[in-house]
């Protein structure tokens, strides 16, 4: 029977950070690629023009794409619910401004929907979106 000896353990004093910063580079790679997702949300290819930048207190946001699919604050909405919603915000706040963000492309009797939906509503502050050029 062979006989086994004993060697001392010794403890590391040292922390790999390799480990821990592929971690990190991994993170940062993540947020960067998605921040910019995050961001827009509803993917409108907006039209260019020269427009002073509106920055209200109060606002929300109707999107439509151009396959005509409407979305109120990156959240998709059927055109009778954003009439119900537009109504009942007129009613209670109506100095709410509204920005309407729509896809260049888009017919123009289909932002003209939207935009009725509004005056009806009663929401008289309502600004059409556009790159800056």
């Amino acid at each position: 029977m062979a006989r086994r000896t004993r060697t001392a353990l010794h403890a590391v004093g040292e922390i790999n950070l390799v480990p821990m910063l592929d971690f990190a580079f991994l993170l940062l790679t993540v947020f960067l690629i998605t921040y910019p997702l995050m961001e827009q949300g509803v993917h409108v290819n907006l039209p260019r023009g020269k427009a002073a930048e509106l920055k209200p207190e109060r606002s929300r946001t109707v999107s439509v794409r151009l396959d005509g699919a409407l979305f109120l604050d990156n959240r998709a909405i059927a055109e009778s619910q954003l009439a119900a919603e537009m109504n009942r915000l007129g009613k209670t706040d109506p100095a709410i401004t509204v920005f309407v963000r729509a896809d260049k492309d888009l017919k123009y009797s289909r932002i003209m929907d939207v935009m009725r939906i509004l005056h009806d509503a009663g929401i008289s502050k309502m600004a059409l979106v556009s790159h800056v050029e």
